[in-house]
């Protein structure tokens, strides 16, 4: 029986959200602080809206592809304080910051028709002539996401991948290839200069 696979990467931002010039590796205090606000001014949307701006769709309806930068990891957690109705201590936000230093990292939800069809799956980061391995890979097993009358059933699955940032220009454009063993790959191409 022939794996169907989509990828689902989830990433962070909102519609109405001025344009980036790139991803940033380092945040001044005024980055810090928009990331903050974004947080706090968008903390009952939910994680799609959200993470708009992070987002790639791979298809109409269906897959998609999320990158966690810095920005967004900050407004995340400014989110989840403000729905507590409180700010972030300063000691959050360097923790924060400090687990994400120089990494550029992606989230995939794979679906496929076993609890372990991500068990051999890679990734690697394409950029220039250059492919990037990653520093840190998770392929969770999957779980069964709906049923569906007289079809097979379908496991979902989170995968993650963390690429050094060093190594990559982030105002550039890059491909995250997703590797399935038993055979096929998906490539993903994504604008860095559009994201914060």
């Amino acid at each position: 029986m022939a794996m169907r696979t989509c990828i689902l990467v989830t990433l962070f931002l909102l519609p109405s959200v001025k344009p980036a010039l790139a991803v940033w590796p380092d945040l001044d205090q005024n980055q810090m602080q928009e990331a903050v606000q974004y947080g706090k001014k968008f903390k009952n949307y939910d994680n799609d809206a959200f993470l708009k701006e992070w987002t790639v769709a791979l298809q109409r309806d269906s897959d998609k592809v999320g990158v966690y930068t810095k920005f967004n990891l900050l407004a995340m957690a400014a989110r989840d304080a403000a729905k507590e109705s409180r700010d972030l201590r300063p000691e959050e936000i360097e923790a924060v910051l400090g687990e994400a230093e120089n990494k550029l990292a992606f989230k995939l939800v794979l679906y496929g028709n076993s609890p372990e069809f991500t068990k051999r799956f890679h990734a690697v980061l394409q950029y220039n002539d250059a492919y990037i391995q990653p520093i840190h890979k998770l392929n969770a097993p999957g779980e069964p996401f709906g049923w569906w009358p007289m079809a097979p059933s379908i496991f979902r699955a989170f995968c993650s991948y963390e690429f050094p940032l060093n190594e990559i220009d982030p105002n550039a454009e890059v491909a995250l290839i997703i590797i399935n063993p038993e055979g096929g790959e998906r490539e993903l191409f994504l604008d860095l200069s559009k994201m914060r």
